[in-house]
């Protein structure tokens, strides 16, 4: 970890497991959500529109003293779940029984279980918790980046961000595009 979230993050617990998780097809998933502090004063965050959905291989049971030990079943990583049996490669993009998905693919697949307004919700909720998160741990942050970069060295990103959400990427000669949503501009 970089020695400035370190020294931030030393003694948190980001895991909590949750006994009842929303399945898809029966098995559990987690959600990947990429998002871009762009400046931290004043702060602005990117939340990229695409993220990854990785899924369990094996169908979910309640946690007893017989399954805990299936990491199969109750952990989504994709570095344990590839050597499973039931890992499954997605062939394309649009495969809907891949044991990693796109976000927008997996939306699609919950649009059917519950209502449009369900899943905005859903979507409003993970804006929310992005930001209150940023929000909780910024004083620290924004310490820590004064400390680390020298004033002469704050001016220089390494990445380019489009302030036109239609056409924003990033320009690390990866060609990842970030197409942005703007979560908050200034605090």
């Amino acid at each position: 970890m970089p020695k400035i979230l370190n020294s931030i993050f030393h003694d948190q617990s980001f895991l909590e497991y949750v006994q009842h998780p929303l399945l898809i097809n029966g098995l559990k998933f987690d959600i990947r959500i990429y998002v871009l502090i762009l400046k931290l004063d004043p702060l602005e965050i990117l939340l990229y529109d695409e993220g990854l959905v990785r899924f369990a291989t094996v169908d979910y049971q309640a946690p007893s003293i017989k399954n805990l030990h299936e990491t199969f079943m109750h952990l989504t990583n994709y570095s344990l779940n590839k050597r499973s049996a039931g890992y499954k490669h997605a062939l394309d993009e649009k495969q809907a029984d891949a044991s990693k998905r796109k976000l927008s693919l997996v939306w699609s697949q919950l649009s059917q279980l519950f209502s449009p307004s369900e899943i905005e919700r859903a979507k409003e909720l993970i804006k929310e918790m992005i930001n209150k998160t940023v929000l909780a741990i910024l004083p620290e942050l924004r310490v820590q980046y004064a400390l680390e970069l020298p004033m002469a060295r704050k001016q220089n990103r390494c990445f380019q961000v489009s302030k036109n959400t239609s056409d924003a990427s990033a320009g690390d000669g990866g060609g990842f595009p970030i197409h942005g949503v703007f979560l908050s501009k200034s605090v």
